[in-house]
């Protein structure tokens, strides 16, 4: 169980590197407290720890076999390439673009507003490449829960909301907006109110 509970934080781990979010406090603590470093290197884009988090974590990989000549070439050909490696090479090219997605919110929460070709250099890559990364980043940050039994209580129940930048582009301007998603007070100071109801009738019953 141990080993299961295991490779799906590390699944985790790598999934909050590519989607950066606020998660429940008891499973960022646990977290932390399973993967120590490992979690740490994740964080600071180590393409080693991330090969091996993803190997000791991805699911079983096979190569599919459609006819006789696939299952020729699966059994004879040594050069054909581990399933698990070729995934695992997609995902750190992607991996490495991920560290400029992620660098747009820390930048632009220090301006309201800033010339392309200033967040550009900022950035140091070129206005047609810093386009092609904001668009990409605002396209992320849509992405809703769907409206299935899993998504809408199991992962929300995990998934906090979080702070996020909302910005556009008018006139060769990035003006940026902040948007500040809290958490519903009210239901916290209602749930504690109801445990702290249950302890007292408790308490009474002794």
């Amino acid at each position: 169980m141990n080993k299961n509970a295991d490779k799906i934080l590390f699944l985790l781990a790598i999934s909050l590197v590519f989607y950066p979010t606020t998660v429940e406090e008891s499973l960022a603590n646990h977290l932390k407290e399973r993967l120590g470093d490992k979690l740490e290197k994740l964080n600071k884009y180590d393409l080693g720890m991330l090969g091996e988090a993803f190997g000791y974590g991805c699911p079983k990989f096979i190569n599919p076999i459609k006819n006789m000549h696939d299952f020729k070439i699966m059994a004879f050909e040594k050069n054909i390439a581990e399933p698990i490696n070729v995934q695992k090479e997609i995902l750190i090219e992607k991996f490495k673009k991920i560290q400029n997605l992620n660098n747009i919110s820390a930048v632009l929460k220090l301006y309201t507003k800033i010339p392309v070709v200033k967040a550009a250099k900022v950035f140091n890559t070129t206005v047609e490449n810093l386009k092609e990364m904001l668009e990409v980043y605002k396209k992320r940050n849509e992405t809703s829960f769907k409206n299935t039994p899993f998504e809408s209580t199991i992962i929300k129940r995990f998934v906090k909301s979080s702070r996020q930048l909302d910005f556009r582009v008018e006139n060769e301007m990035i003006i940026v907006d902040e948007i500040v998603q809290g958490q519903d007070y009210s239901k916290v100071f209602a749930k504690q109110i109801q445990k702290l109801d249950e302890m007292m009738k408790e308490l009474e019953s002794y």
